[in-house]
């Protein structure tokens, strides 16, 4: 018979003081880390352009709406240049949390998660970008955020919506839709043990078709909210004509 593996618990705190100390280290680390590239400063290409179109209202020339209107939410209370680089700050601290718990449920071992969370807390691309004023940490933040919900706490309405986010945030999401799908594919499943003389036979996956429906509703929602921005921003810039 195949060995039974451990589910493993995502973090209670409170009865899990190592988990604490340990998780506080690896976040501790990942900021320390990401400090010395922090930005105050728009100074080039889309860092300037997004921080420029929210200030001005213009309509920026790459699609990636959901970072621009998280800057019009900024507004009001932040500079734009410090707005956008606590984004990316807190973006990149937290994809280091989620993708560290899904390593260490898909794995079975707190050791594990520990262990991947680590490599993205020193990962040179994720400090390089964990800092200013780009799309790409609020972008993976909310990848691993779906990844984070349907894995470790099969939140399926949630983890659709949170991709959807994902790709109202960066349409460059399109390539990880394939091994998002199929983690999430694997992950949805109920066991169903085969009784056999003696023993029972290993654990075989049941593909839940009900577990699709609330996940495509939730990843609908922001992607149909960002079409028909554009659209009605199409229709205000060009007007009715073209449409006959």
């Amino acid at each position: 018979m195949m060995p039974t593996r451990t589910p493993f618990q995502i973090l209670s705190l409170k009865d899990r003081p190592l988990d604490l100390a340990i998780w506080a280290l690896l976040m501790g680390l990942a900021f320390w880390l990401r400090v010395p590239h922090f930005s105050p400063l728009a100074l080039q290409f889309d860092e300037v352009e997004y921080a420029y179109c929210v200030k001005t209202n213009q309509f920026p020339h790459s699609p990636y709406l959901l970072f621009l209107w998280m800057g019009y939410l900024m507004k009001p209370f932040v500079s734009l240049d410090w707005g956008y680089s606590a984004l990316s700050m807190v973006s990149s601290l937290a994809t280091v949390f989620f993708i560290g718990s899904v390593a260490g449920k898909l794995t079975g071992s707190r050791t594990a998660g520990w262990m991947t969370a680590l490599v993205w807390a020193i990962a040179p691309i994720a400090l390089r970008v964990g800092a200013k004023q780009e799309v790409y940490a609020f972008q993976t933040c909310l990848l691993t955020l779906s990844w984070y919900l349907a894995v470790c706490h099969r939140k399926v309405l949630l983890s659709g919506l949170a991709l959807g986010a994902t790709f109202a945030a960066h349409n460059g999401t399109l390539f990880a839709l394939p091994a998002t799908l199929t983690l999430f594919y694997l992950v949805w499943s109920e066991p169903e043990k085969a009784e056999s003389e003696g023993d029972t036979a290993p654990a075989l996956p049941v593909r839940s078709a009900a577990l699709w429906g609330p996940f495509a509703i939730g990843f609908a929602a922001p992607v149909l909210m960002v079409l028909t921005w554009i659209v009605g921003v199409w229709i205000n810039f060009h007007g009715t004509e073209k449409l006959d």
